[in-house]
């Protein structure tokens, strides 16, 4: 326990040293740099070593008045979502001080810094924390050190805009965690995370419910996901990754706390949670395809990606709730790969964008196209990780969706009736947005790396420099690794099957998926080789390729991104179109503006803040700047308290 509150330590002091150290640019990048990438590495020991079957780390503190008693600990839960954290978290501060250096003021670099590990020690404080205090204040600690990084950026309108909407979302989240843990100590008397409930009374559907609306608001289930693309589009791309890769997952870990909290949830747990993790899934990756700008579609990848975990653990709940102990662990491996494997790939794209905005100064995927031969390093890794996030063997994305898979036929196998068919059409839904996302990605890497160049600025892209590439190439490394050989990752998952599944859960075998990587890579390895004879023995030609009879092609004559998702924004999007107003005589320069803003944000939460925001405006008028008005307000308050507090209690007013 001591390492890894070392390595927390470490990392927060070396952000707060970095932002010490003001306008010294590249002082602050080598402490914030050095102690996130150390801290990791000592995150990362003590989360493999309860992984591997070692005893669970537990520490309590005496603090006194008003903290009181103090408690943090590693169990296999927790140390599983440890393990992204090191990693992704490291990984992400070697990339961050190649990249802050040419995107960030002097200035405003010791800022980025302190963000960044904040959130680390942030995020880290909340998988520790076994009391609601500590966990509260980690929490927010969380949020707000990602505002900072959404927040970057700030003299930019849509950046301070995406800042109001994370820091919304986010303060959401916490109004409703907060009703959850006052809703636990009136109940219990207790606020301890590791106490099981009695299921019996109406207790654990209040505090689920409340869980999945505050812990929902931060993993971007839907419909509390609406910050999700502003947010991870505004901050630096190491910061994106961070925020993709692992904080949203930290929702994911106060899901599962909860369901353990309340010995596993009643029966509409976990169908509630297939619902709303198929929901987002399909929803998010047809808002992907339709996006034009590299990290938003990301950013809303993850929205899927995160659905599909979401609905893993629905599945296992729903499963393990009927007895079928088998089916739970092969739905909850699949969940917890993922959390594994999304962190890797999602990572290697996010940085992978940020290494396209550094050559060609531009995300915009209309701007770009012709990327390969300018920047062959980033777009062969960000090929890659598309190729893994689409799904498809022999990379890590095949193995956490193919224990899915096994999970639901499984179930259609296993079950009866009603349910037997929920689990058939989930099976049907899940290979739909398989499809659907091998087509976001063959998008985003035909219209953005292959090609011809649709910008000057695309045309003379430069690739970057090596403190940003070797991050890249080591995720990628990992993306390969976990789907070569599954099985390691999943032979550390008992202890935390045993938490979720029952003690008579065990990991499944990936053997047969490790043979089809081996097979997989060997064909490529011995195509690979062919090719190579076949060129090196016939020489090279290079020639025109067939123009479709146009005399002149040129680069806008290229499929578009907005052209190859314009038939599945229906629904999601909504499409507003701002015209040109004619005039009679000599007419001015004009063009027609189309854009597509998502439907539940432009019909919905728009217009019902906006009425929101009209109400409180009446409400100005007791604003009135008089300092004995607002004593008498604040007298009215608390004797109206006082007499609520005498009711309560059984008293007299």
């Amino acid at each position: 326990m001591i390492a890894l509150l070392a390595g927390a330590a470490l990392t927060f002091s070396g952000g707060l040293a970095a932002l010490l150290a003001g306008r010294r640019a590249r002082l602050a990048g080598a402490l914030g740099a050095a102690s996130a990438s150390l801290g990791g590495a000592l995150i990362l020991v003590p989360a493999l070593e309860v992984l591997r079957g070692g005893a669970p780390l537990t520490l309590t503190a005496q603090l006194g008045a008003p903290w009181g008693a103090v408690s943090v600990g590693l169990d296999p839960l927790s140390a599983w979502f440890a393990v992204p954290l090191a990693v992704l978290g490291a990984v992400g501060a070697l990339y961050g001080a190649s990249y802050l250096p040419a995107h960030a003021p002097a200035s405003r670099t010791g800022v980025a810094w302190f963000s960044y590990n904040t959130l680390l020690a942030g995020m880290l404080g909340v998988l520790v924390a076994r009391d609601a205090t500590l966990f509260l204040v980690t929490w927010e600690l969380m949020s707000l050190a990602g505002w900072g990084l959404v927040s970057f950026e700030h003299r930019r309108p849509e950046v301070r805009r995406a800042g109001l909407v994370y820091l919304a979302a986010a303060h959401l989240g916490t109004a409703l965690l907060l009703s959850f843990f006052l809703v636990l100590r009136h109940h219990t008397g207790e606020s301890a995370l590791l106490t099981p409930l009695a299921v019996g009374s109406a207790l654990p559907s209040v505090l689920l419910a409340l869980a999945i609306g505050g812990f929902g608001a931060k993993a971007g289930l839907i419909p509390l996901h609406v910050w999700l693309p502003e947010a991870h589009a505004a901050a630096p791309s190491h910061g994106s990754a961070l925020m993709s890769g692992v904080m949203v997952k930290i929702g994911v870990y106060g899901l599962l706390r909860a369901a353990l909290l309340v010995g596993g949830g009643p029966p509409w747990f976990g169908p509630v949670l297939v619902a709303l993790g198929l929901t987002g899934a399909l929803v998010g990756i047809r808002m992907s395809i339709t996006q034009r700008e590299l990290k938003r579609a990301l950013a809303l990848s993850t929205v899927e990606n995160v659905g599909l975990i979401v609905m893993g653990i629905g599945l296992g709940a729903w499963a393990a709730a009927r007895g079928a102990t088998e089916i739970a662990a092969l739905a909850y491996g699949g969940a917890l790969l993922h959390v594994w494997g999304h962190g890797l790939m999602k990572g290697l794209l996010f940085l992978g964008a940020g290494s396209v905005m550094h050559g060609a100064h531009t995300g915009d995927m209309e701007h770009l196209g012709g990327l390969m031969r300018r920047m062959p390093w980033t777009g062969a890794l960000l090929a890659l990780g598309a190729v893994a996030i689409a799904g498809l063997p022999p990379l890590s994305g095949f193995a956490a969706e193919w224990l899915l898979y096994l999970s639901l036929a499984g179930g259609g196998a296993e079950f009866t009736g009603l349910t037997a068919v929920s689990w058939l059409v989930v099976l049907g839904a899940l290979a739909l947005v398989g499809g659907l996302a091998s087509l976001a990605f063959v998008r985003l890497i035909g219209i953005a790396i292959l090609g011809s160049p649709r910008s000057d600025r695309a045309a003379t892209a430069v690739e970057s420099p090596r403190g940003m590439l070797v991050p890249m190439g080591a995720l990628a490394a990992a993306v390969v690794g976990l789907g070569a050989a599954p099985g390691l990752a999943v032979g550390l998952q008992g202890g935390v099957l045993t938490q979720l599944a029952g003690p008579a859960a065990s990991p499944p075998d990936l053997s047969g998926v490790s043979l089809l990587a081996a097979a997989l890579w060997g064909g490529l390895a011995v195509g690979g080789l062919l090719l190579w004879a076949l060129l090196r023995r016939g020489g090279v030609r290079s020639g025109e390729t067939w123009g479709c009879g146009y005399a002149s092609p040129s680069p806008t004559m290229q499929y578009t991104g907005r052209s190859l998702g314009q038939i599945l924004a229906q629904g999601v999007l909504v499409k507003t179109m701002t015209r040109p107003e004619p005039t009679p005589l000599h007419p001015a320069p004009a063009r027609l503006d189309d854009l597509l803003v998502p439907g539940l944000l432009g019909a919905v939460y728009v217009p019902t803040l906006a009425w929101v925001a009209a109400r409180f405006l009446a409400l100005r008028r007791r604003q009135a700047g008089n300092v004995h008005l607002y004593l008498a307000y604040m007298g009215v308050g608390l004797v109206l308290a006082l007499a609520w507090a005498t009711l309560s209690a059984g008293g007299a007013p």
